[in-house]
């Protein structure tokens, strides 16, 4: 708390003092919490007439270099299919933890969500049906973990089927 905000308050202080010094205190408080609302620019969907969307995929490691090259026209093909998209560009972006990934942007020539998902999916689907074609599959995160050592690991595998629990509890 700053120091010139320290106040000694006493038995003798009126309550109506203190009333106000809560006041003015809670006033300060609030006015600090909602500056940064009141500074922001802030967006109303509503009144928008279209609507900017961008998403992104990636691409496994094993994918060839040809291969990424083809995909920007790909998307682009498939996205400028639908009458209410306006395309904007699409990007080899960057090199992720498990995955090539890819950035596209586009325009909805509508503010109407329902549209915007229909489009999504419609897009989406596609990028998949192209993906299979090209023989190219979605990354997932992924962990490879190597191992230095100095002796070779003795490993020993056993079976471990999984049941159910119904399985278990009707074999008892």
């Amino acid at each position: 708390m700053p120091a010139w905000l320290l106040i000694t308050i006493d038995h003798n202080t009126p309550l109506a003092w203190l009333i106000a010094l809560g006041g003015m205190l809670l006033a300060m408080l609030l006015t600090r919490a909602v500056k940064p609302l009141l500074v922001a620019r802030l967006r109303n969907d509503k009144f928008t007439q279209q609507r900017r969307i961008v998403f992104a995929f990636g691409l496994t490691y094993d994918t060839p270099a040809d291969t990424l090259e083809r995909i920007p026209a790909l998307v682009k093909s498939l996205i400028d299919e639908h009458e209410r998209v306006r395309f904007d560009r699409v990007h080899f972006k960057d090199f992720g933890d498990s995955s090539l990934n890819f950035e596209v942007a586009y325009w909805m020539k509508s503010a109407d969500y329902t549209a915007y998902m229909d489009t999504q999916q419609a897009i989406n689907l596609g990028l998949t049906r192209f993906c299979a074609k090209l023989g190219v599959e979605f990354a997932f995160p992924i962990r490879t973990v190597q191992l230095q050592l100095s002796e070779p690991l003795a490993v020993a595998v056993q079976d471990r089927r999984v049941t159910s629990p119904r399985a278990v509890r009707d074999a008892s």
